[in-house]
């Protein structure tokens, strides 16, 4: 299997005071952003903006009922905090592309991407689109630095992208 993964799209602070905050009323401060989106201190502030929706060209079920929006291992659940996660189908050739997407209800200009590994991919690379329609390489195809089970890996832009969508494409199951 292609394992299960968690992640975020890092943003800068201003498009996330602009984010519709549910049962808040008016544009959230920048304290309030800077406390709910905060990531790490490194120099400055960095700050992860949520995926809003998810897909996958692969997906584990446990019964033939399920389908990637029902399957307790959908794309979705690598959106949620806690112990969920996505999880291939498995038995993947290795030249296959297993593709999991992200996307994002309006355009966010987007730097790097981290991602909790359980189970990762021998290769791994980030694609985004600012129109759904074109797709350029963020990241290219490369090995995780981490050898264990279960890691995070920080996947930073060749550049800033405009990104709707992002799609990170895996081979090589492990």
């Amino acid at each position: 299997r292609l394992g299960g993964q968690k992640l975020s799209a890092e943003v800068p602070l201003k498009d996330l005071e602009a984010l519709p905050v549910p049962f808040l009323l008016g544009r959230p401060s920048r304290k309030f952003a800077q406390a709910h989106y905060a990531s790490f201190l490194v120099g400055e502030v960095h700050f992860h903006a949520p995926i809003d929706a998810a897909a996958a060209t692969s997906t584990f079920r446990t019964s033939a009922k399920e389908d990637d929006l029902t399957s307790p291992f959908s794309s979705k659940q690598a959106l949620s905090p806690g112990s969920g996660y996505w999880c291939s189908s498995g038995r993947h050739d290795p030249e296959q592309v297993v593709v999991w997407t992200g996307i994002m209800h309006k355009r966010r200009k987007v730097r790097s991407l981290k991602v909790s590994w359980a189970y990762a991919p021998g290769q791994v690379r980030v694609r985004s689109t600012a129109d759904g329609r074109h797709w350029e390489t963020a990241v290219p195809w490369h090995q995780s630095k981490e050898g264990g089970v279960s890691f995070q890996e920080d996947m930073n832009f060749d550049r800033p992208r405009n990104s709707m969508q992002i799609k990170i494409e895996m081979k090589q199951p492990k």
